[in-house]
Parts: structure tokens; C-alpha cells; sequence
């Protein structure tokens, strides 16, 4: 960007700048691969979506324990499973609210980047407990002729290094750095490749979020902290690309039903019903 600290891949720049900058912006997510934005949704949406989220994960883990067969319905499927969550969103009040703001925010910027008739193929949240291990070196989906998918990862709290942030490889989004890594790997090496160079860590402030392309190589890392780490996330979906490889943390019912420009009028059927019946 134009000057020092928005150049900054690990600082990022505020919301406004980017709004200001939407050419210049979306360049640097194209070519690095990530983009931290600073200030995108109010602290008080995020305690409140924070709680909620934890009040959530237990009600599933519960439900998870009386019938096992209900794992995929609550959690998508991540790496390093053991004190790791990939719980899927439901669209009530607090999650509504961080997309409303969230995306409200970054309407212009995200209607430029996949356009308004992009899809939402995934709405979760990332939750790693102490003891959380460091996950392996992957992208969420591997590099293909197709437009490739845009997570926004959304910080609800200070994110320190202690507790295990995703770490994204810049410039790794392209086919010469996924090359590099397949060749790695058939030289039965492990780590990163050597010209990759340093990664961004995710150590975000409350109402951050890092935009990332699917194709990126990133890990969450080890939570070694005494704190609980939730990252609420959704993702978007370019209208006719569906790249391989992606988990797509969705619940079943909202499959092929949103799309960015309707946002503010996504609803969950059944709490629709529901609240119709009562």
C-alpha cells in the first residue's frame, strides 16, 4: 500500500483504507494471497458472539455425546482434531449481527472481489482449547484452473502468539509455490520451502479479520496459552467455480441458499418457522 504501515501485511490497514483503496486493496489480496483488515465489527458484537459461541459448543458437544451420528451436522472437519473445533454457525441474533456488521462494512471491497452474486459456502467458527496442537502446512484448496474461494477469518478477542494463530505463507496462492511444496513433500522433506520466506501470524486485536485465498498455505498453531481461541469465519464462493479440496463448513440447509448481495436478508428457515409457530 502507499505508505509504511499499510504496506504491512502483519499490521494490515483500517477498514476505511481499504474502502478508499478497492483497486489497490484487492490487488495485494490477488497477489499475496491474505489481507488484514483493522476495525471491520464492534468489541460488543464480538463479546457477545464469543459467548454465544461457547454456550454453543457445549450444547453440541452434548448432543454430539447422546448421538455420535450428529458430529457432521455441528462441526466441519479440520486437522488435529484433539482440542480443536470447526463448529458450524446458525443463523440466529449474535451471528446475524456479525455478518451485518462484518459484512456491511465490507460490502463494496467483497462485491468487487467475487461480486454480489457470490455464494456463501461456508459460515463457522475456528475454536482451539489450551493443548490444541500446531496443524500440518496446507492450503484449503490446491491450485486449479477456477477462481478460488475468499474466507474472512474474524478475530473475537486479542489474538496473542501464545495461542496458537493462523499463520498464513504470503505469495503462496499461485502454482509455483504449490509446485514447491508437492516437490518437498516427494523429496519426503517436511517444512516449508526455503524461498517461501516468513509467514503472517494471526495475532489480530478484537474486530480484525484476515481475508484469505483458499489456495494460501497456512496452519493454526499450537494454543500453549490458558485461553480458549475463537475465530468466527465465513466464506464466499465466486458464482460458477466450486474449487476441490475445500471442507465447505456449512450447514446442510443453507447449501446453495445465500448470496452476498441478499446478506442482510439471510435467515434460518427453521428459526423463521419457529418463531412463526410460537
Amino acid at each position: 500500500m502507499s505508505d509504511a504501515p499499510q504496506r504491512d501485511l502483519q499490521s494490515g490497514c483500517p477498514a476505511t483504507y481499504v474502502l478508499e483503496n478497492l483497486e489497490e486493496s484487492i490487488g495485494i489480496l490477488e497477489t499475496q494471497g491474505l489481507l488484514r483488515i483493522n476495525n471491520v465489527f464492534s468489541h460488543s458484537t464480538a463479546d457477545v458472539l464469543s459467548t454465544h459461541l461457547c454456550e454453543f459448543l457445549r450444547s453440541c458437544l452434548d448432543q454430539h455425546e447422546k448421538d455420535p451420528d450428529t458430529f457432521l451436522s455441528h462441526f466441519g472437519t479440520v486437522q488435529s482434531l484433539e482440542n480443536r473445533y470447526d463448529l458450524k454457525l446458525v443463523l440466529d441474533p449474535p451471528v446475524k449481527q456479525f455478518i451485518s456488521e462484518t459484512i456491511g462494512t465490507l460490502e463494496n471491497f467483497l462485491n468487487e472481489l467475487v461480486t454480489e452474486d457470490a455464494r456463501l459456502c461456508e459460515l463457522s467458527s475456528l475454536i482451539s482449547d489450551t493443548g490444541a496442537a500446531s496443524q500440518a502446512t496446507h492450503p484449503d484448496t490446491p491450485y486449479q484452473p477456477c477462481a478460488p474461494l475468499y474466507t474472512v477469518f474474524a478475530a473475537l478477542q486479542n489474538i496473542s502468539e501464545d495461542m496458537g494463530p493462523t499463520t498464513i505463507f504470503p505469495r503462496t496462492n499461485n502454482s509455483q509455490a504449490h509446485e514447491a511444496f508437492s516437490e518437498l513433500k516427494r523429496q519426503g522433506r517436511g517444512g516449508q520451502p526455503s524461498e517461501w520466506g516468513r509467514p503472517i501470524l494471526g495475532t489480530l486485536s478484537k474486530g480484525d479479520v484476515i481475508i484469505m485465498d483458499s489456495r494460501a498455505f497456512h496452519y493454526g498453531g499450537q494454543n500453549t496459552s490458558n485461553t480458549r481461541r475463537i475465530l468466527a469465519y465465513f466464506t464466499l464462493q465466486v458464482p460458477g467455480n466450486t474449487p476441490e479440496g475445500s471442507t465447505y463448513s456449512l450447514r446442510d440447509h443453507y447449501k446453495d441458499r445465500f448470496r452476498l448481495k441478499n446478506y442482510k436478508r439471510w435467515q434460518d428457515p427453521y428459526i423463521v418457522a419457529t418463531s412463526t409457530d410460537t
